[in-house]
């Protein structure tokens, strides 16, 4: 996935007033200090341009804050906070976004390429610098720790990733979200929505690596089992049209895909060895 950020030019400023947990933030850290007014903005004055990701989790509300180097004004730190509604959403938008390693800031964390991202609560926080990246990232560790420390408690994973089986799960690529657009940027699956997902469909993905094979296990939970079968239908016709079995059929790259149905629940594998494989993986998967 790409680095690009949802930043300010994909917003149109709206009203709001300086609250918890921003108020709360570093005005200056180091060398580096605020250099203009911080932007506000609510979920009703977001652009389309750039925001369908985050617009497709239950983001709230845009906190935006410029630092520059006192003697150097050219050199930025932009720091943005996102509230997005509820923990399970800050985690999701931060588990689709996330590439490189954790650096021990809230809940998860990673920093790369002069991009530092974390989550804690309810909230999804995103820093880029604009320069000398290696000169800028202890001031950005530091303003890290800074909000993290401004937002009080912390909140709870999504409960549908516990019902993921433990055993070759590759916890850091796992992905939470709503759409066929995020499923699509960590597996391309097809460019119609055939899953029929929307934003009351709650979904886990994520690799596996078992007896030195590997394959991807995909778990939609939908509002209603009436849902789901329908969902399971049109992604059999779309999807698995040749399968001499209901579900299961071997593409032309000779990997496996094995997709079931259960009450609210669908289950997909993806690119797996063998059926042997993708059964016990299914099997494993807890729905009570």
């Amino acid at each position: 996935m790409s680095k690009e950020t949802f930043r300010a030019s994909a917003l149109v400023e709206g009203e709001g007033e300086l609250k918890e947990p921003y108020d709360s933030i570093p005005m200056r850290v180091r060398d580096w200090s605020v250099v203009e007014d911080d932007r506000f903005f609510d979920r009703g004055t977001l652009a389309d341009d750039g925001s369908e990701l985050y617009l497709s989790f239950d983001l709230q509300e845009a906190f935006i804050r410029r630092y520059t180097m006192v003697d150097d004004p050219d050199v930025e730190i932009v720091l943005d906070v996102y509230d997005m509604g509820t923990s399970h959403e800050a985690f999701g938008i931060f588990s689709c976004e996330r590439e490189d390693e954790d650096v021990g800031v809230g809940q998860g964390s990673e920093y790369g390429g002069g991009v530092l991202r974390f989550w804690k609560n309810r909230y999804f926080v995103s820093m880029v610098s604009l320069g000398d990246e290696e000169y800028a990232k202890p001031a950005m560790m530091d303003i890290a720790l800074g909000v993290a420390e401004a937002i009080s408690g912390e909140g709870p994973r999504p409960s549908l990733a516990s019902k993921l089986p433990g055993e070759g799960l590759l916890a850091s690529d796992l992905r939470y979200f709503h759409t066929m657009q995020c499923l699509n940027n960590s597996f391309f699956v097809a460019t119609e929505n055939i899953l029929a997902l929307d934003k009351d469909t709650n979904c886990v993905f994520v690799p596996y690596e078992r007896e030195e094979e590997s394959g991807f296990l995909l778990l939609a939970e939908y509002v209603d089992a009436d849902r789901a079968k329908n969902a399971f239908k049109g992604f059999l016709t779309a999807y698995l049209p040749e399968a001499e079995k209901p579900g299961i059929v071997q593409k032309r790259n000779g990997r496996w895909t094995h997709a079931t149905c259960e009450g609210r629940f669908m289950m997909v594998v993806f690119d797996a060895p063998n059926p042997d494989w993708t059964q016990k993986l299914l099997s494993e998967v807890s729905l009570t």
